[in-house]
């Protein structure tokens, strides 16, 4: 009972965070079944296939090596934690960009060999989509800080903020009628500075959070 009213947060903040950034994941695919229509939506949803899977195994890899040492350095050495984090991203922006790039530059002839020409456009999809899911690669690893600080609630903001910026990135594409691809790139380009932001608050908690203990460590390894 005791542990449970410590650390209430956890469920109360972080289900909701979990639940916004899911749907704002999965959204993008049916507004753009809804404007564009179920063959551009396919096309996104064989970019997102073929980027996801190895950014997610790489990244899963990463994160656990940096969370392996990073509750222990929240509790006994800050600076230590922080050039860990800064030393972490700093790599992960290197290999992600040379890995993007070796992927994004060749996409559309790639999917066209691959998948057939009817899926070249997938592959100028990637392309615009690179940047957000470069953003992601180098984030999704250190995703876990705020949490290790008992800051479940700026994740929460953060995740709505992915939640607005992905509603109105695909608002702005209907009202103002700009092509699937555009839209992609505005949406790309947004939720990128999302990540950004991510990278900001997790620094900001490093230098002026307070460390929630153990308990922290056990839920962001779990998540």
């Amino acid at each position: 009972r005791a542990a449970a009213v410590r650390h209430y947060r956890f469920p109360l903040l972080l289900t909701p965070s979990l639940l916004l950034n899911t749907s704002a994941k999965m959204l993008p695919a049916v507004f753009l079944a809804t404007l564009y229509g179920p063959v551009v939506a396919g096309q996104f949803g064989l970019a997102q296939r073929v980027v996801l899977a190895p950014v997610r195994l790489l990244g899963m890899s990463i994160g656990q090596a940096y969370l392996g040492a990073a509750p222990k350095l929240a509790r006994e050495d800050r600076a230590a934690l922080l050039r860990l984090f800064r030393s972490t991203t700093f790599h992960l922006a290197w290999i992600g960009l040379l890995g993007m790039a070796a992927v994004a530059i060749p996409a559309p002839f790639l999917f066209a060999l691959v998948f057939g020409e009817a899926w070249r456009e997938a592959g100028v999809q990637l392309q615009i989509l690179s940047i957000m899911y470069l953003a992601q690669f180098v984030i999704f690893p250190v995703g876990q800080t705020l949490a290790m600080f008992g800051r479940q609630d700026l994740n929460l903001w953060w995740d709505i903020g992915n939640m607005a910026i992905t509603l109105l990135a695909f608002l702005i594409g209907w009202g103002w009628q700009l092509s699937s691809n555009q839209t992609l790139l505005l949406y790309s380009v947004a939720m990128s500075a999302n990540y950004g932001v991510n990278w900001l608050l997790s620094h900001h908690a490093i230098l002026h959070g307070q460390a929630a203990g153990s308990a922290a460590s056990a839920a962001v390894t779990t998540e």
